[in-house]
């Protein structure tokens, strides 16, 4: 009996230390992050703010745009692998998903999210509560829900 319960610790033990491969990997990145303000770096206009409901979810090497709307033709979904060094976030890969399909998008069709067409950011502020994204025509504030 001993050894049974011996061997099952063991495996157990095994088990939980192969499943520690699969924990988040973006480090402070990672949550749901809300839009709070996009300001055009150029005029200083408030071209989105909160009441916009866009937000970004960041998960291992995932991050998620979507905005939410009442009318269906203004919620949109788009996600992106993207590679995070140093104080730059840099989108790699976007693809839209419409119609439960997703599709590779070029970073044009992220304007609306915020994203330039190189799709890169620098990363100006991030602790566990906000995070400020710069590019060269836009600086997002996000608070994290």
């Amino acid at each position: 009996m001993k050894r049974t319960c011996c061997t099952y610790g063991i495996l157990l033990a095994l088990t939980l230390l192969v499943s520690c491969n699969k924990m988040e990997t973006a480090g402070d990145l990672a949550g749901n992050w809300q839009l709070t303000s996009m300001t055009d770096n150029t005029t200083g206009e408030v071209k989105a703010d909160k009441t916009s409901q866009m937000f970004y979810t960041v998960k291992r090497e995932l991050l998620q745009m979507h905005r939410y709307s009442t009318d269906p033709e203004y919620t949109y979904a788009c996600l992106c692998r993207y590679e995070h060094r140093g104080d730059s976030l840099i989108l790699t890969e976007a693809y839209e998903n419409h119609s439960n399909t997703d599709s590779l998008v070029a970073f044009t069709y992220l304007h609306k999210y915020g994203v330039t067409d190189d799709g890169r950011f620098r990363i100006v502020t991030l602790d566990g509560d906000n995070l400020v994204l710069r590019n060269a025509e836009n600086t997002l504030s996000f608070r994290k829900y």
